[in-house]
């Protein structure tokens, strides 16, 4: 396969990539068979095309992630308003329990206190033996079966460990994705 070099300006680039982005722009951002088609025609086009294409991949990535801190930014500033809402929650509680008798009625709200119904949990305490009570008493230990994926890939790859046909028959395998690189 043979590579031409010619010398592209930045300016030719960010021509190339606007054209990608209105692409883009005009289907809003959404691929469909058509511009997936007019892409692959464009991009056939030569070097300049693939430049264009991989400034506007990292423009895409930038986005992203961008989009991303802010989510973060903005999921932590709910949280915080969680935290914020259960503190003073408790607060209006504890001066309706202690001032108003657990009720309250003004101009705007009725606001009272109310005790859910009681809950139990049990947690295994050192020493339970889980194998002897699901002997002794069934109904109340669950036990869950899973394959260890990690050891049977380990088994997969190893020419001397022997998998039952069993599980031979459960396996998938998958071709590697080929990827693309921008450096």
């Amino acid at each position: 396969m043979s590579t031409t070099t010619t010398k592209i300006s930045l300016y030719d680039v960010a021509l190339e990539g606007a054209e990608i982005n209105d692409i883009l722009a005009a289907n809003d951002g959404e691929l469909i068979p058509e511009l997936e088609a007019r892409f692959d025609e464009l991009l056939r086009q030569g070097p300049r095309k693939i430049d264009a294409a991989c400034m506007v991949v990292r423009e895409l990535s930038a986005t992203a992630e961008a989009c991303r801190a802010e989510a973060k930014r903005l999921m932590d500033r709910a949280m915080a308003f969680d935290r914020n809402e259960a503190a003073l929650k408790s607060r209006i509680l504890g001066a309706v329990d202690s001032a108003f008798g657990g009720k309250l009625k003004t101009q705007m709200f009725t606001v009272w206190g109310q005790t859910s119904a009681m809950t139990v949990k049990f947690e295994p305490t050192e020493g339970l033996d889980l194998e002897k009570l699901s002997i002794d008493f069934p109904q109340f230990v669950r036990v869950k079966r899973e394959l260890n994926s990690a050891a049977l890939k380990e088994a997969w790859c190893s020419p001397i460990t022997i998998i039952p046909p069993a599980l031979v028959d459960c396996a998938v395998e998958t071709e590697g994705m080929r990827y693309l690189r921008i450096k």
